[in-house]
């Protein structure tokens, strides 16, 4: 498949850059077809930094969705999930983190799950493991979860590193070498959020430093990740 690039806005001073390849074509095309869904739960999961948080992100501002945290699994804040209102949007990040391991945290989420369907709420769940492999003891729950329209984000490979780091700074008018970019990917974490700190940092620091990219100054950039 044929690489893309999407340029979106988190706020009115940042933006960021997200890169469509095979490797999450399938949950940003979900995102593009909202809200003609086949359902109206989805579940999201892939490895930590594979882009996930980047694609709700894209999603909550298309859908206005709001974001659960921890303190909806409180169940003296029960209240807060009663007064859902019907057809909003949710996002519920890092699924695992919030479970924990808590049975009293998997029956908070089996009531907010089964509330957000019975007000035909939209929803995304992310989650670093499928709902059969993540460590869940309600059955219940897991299998509310599994009925989910359920897809993968895979980790991003070298090419597709290598072209987010190169378009982004292409967007800021910095000249990169084929080979400065082979440097740093050679010392770098294969995921999104590096990829796009790395270029911010060369941004950075080639303007107050008025460096040209070199292996010396890119050593001194990799310094600072």
């Amino acid at each position: 498949m044929r690489q893309r690039y999407f340029e979106f806005r988190f706020n009115d001073v940042n933006k960021n850059y997200f890169c469509l390849s095979k490797k999450n074509y399938l949950a940003f095309n979900l995102i593009s077809l909202w809200p003609k869904w086949p359902l109206q739960n989805v579940l999201i999961y892939g490895p930590k930094s594979c882009g996930k948080t980047l694609i709700c992100s894209m999603w909550k501002k298309k859908s206005k969705a709001k974001t659960m945290d921890e303190n909806f699994l409180i169940k003296k804040n029960m209240s807060k999930v009663q007064k859902i209102k019907e057809g909003s949007s949710w996002i519920v990040d890092d699924l695992d983190s919030l479970l924990n391991s808590n049975k009293e945290n998997e029956e908070m989420m089996l009531f907010i799950f089964n509330t957000l369907k019975a007000k035909k709420c939209f929803s995304i769940f992310t989650s670093q493991k499928n709902p059969n492999e993540m460590n869940i003891s309600l059955a219940d729950l897991r299998s509310r979860l599994s009925s989910s329209l359920i897809t993968e984000v895979k980790s991003p490979d070298d090419d597709l590193i290598k072209k987010i780091i190169k378009t982004k700074l292409k967007q800021k008018q910095i000249k990169i070498s084929n080979e400065k970019i082979d440097f740093l990917i050679k010392r770098i974490d294969r995921d999104y959020n590096v990829a796009l700190k790395i270029s911010r940092l060369i941004d950075d620091h080639s303007l107050s430093l008025k460096s040209n990219i070199s292996r010396f100054f890119l050593k001194k950039v990799l310094s600072l990740t």
